[in-house]
């Protein structure tokens, strides 16, 4: 059975609002100057905690019984993810250097494809498992995040630098 969702952001807001059949979903609020956030899906709710410097994880809580659900591991070029929810392992990865088509997969199965505009895009679940789609879109988030912050560093050395 596939799920889609839609998500939708405005200029300056960080927050994804998460629509189904046009009605709202859930949300994804990430926190400002932080790699965490809070999201929520129909009965899900769901704080996403980044940790580390270099070696960044982010442990996945369900808020509802505070206890961990699973965690992102990141690759160092940033384009893929390994999540990890109790006895199950899925890969994320950006299916375009932009991050604007990515997918989630466990082995060969694609559990989640996604096609992102700059304030709005598509998510296509293929399972009944919503949780799925949120985590994808909060990797997407951390992911164009720390590119915006890559940018300001490299653009604040140039200035800089002249």
């Amino acid at each position: 059975m596939n799920i889609i969702f839609n998500w939708s952001k405005k200029w300056f807001i960080s927050r994804y609002d998460i629509y189904a059949d046009s009605k709202p979903v859930g949300n994804l609020i990430p926190k400002t100057f932080s790699n965490s956030a809070i999201g929520q899906i129909h009965n899900l709710d769901i704080h996403f905690e980044t940790r580390g410097l270099f070696n960044q994880k982010t442990e996945i809580i369900d808020l509802r019984t505070n206890l961990p659900l699973g965690e992102i591991t990141y690759n160092t070029w940033k384009t893929k993810a390994v999540i990890t929810l109790s006895n199950e392992v899925l890969e994320w990865k950006s299916l375009n250097w932009l991050n604007s088509k990515w997918g989630i997969t466990k082995g060969d199965e694609n559990l989640v494809s996604s096609w992102n505009r700059m304030l709005s895009g598509e998510v296509i679940s293929y399972s009944d498992n919503p949780l799925y789609g949120l985590i994808g879109l909060f990797i997407s988030e951390y992911f164009n995040r720390l590119s915006v912050a890559i940018f300001v560093v490299i653009f604040i050395i140039i200035i800089a630098g002249n």
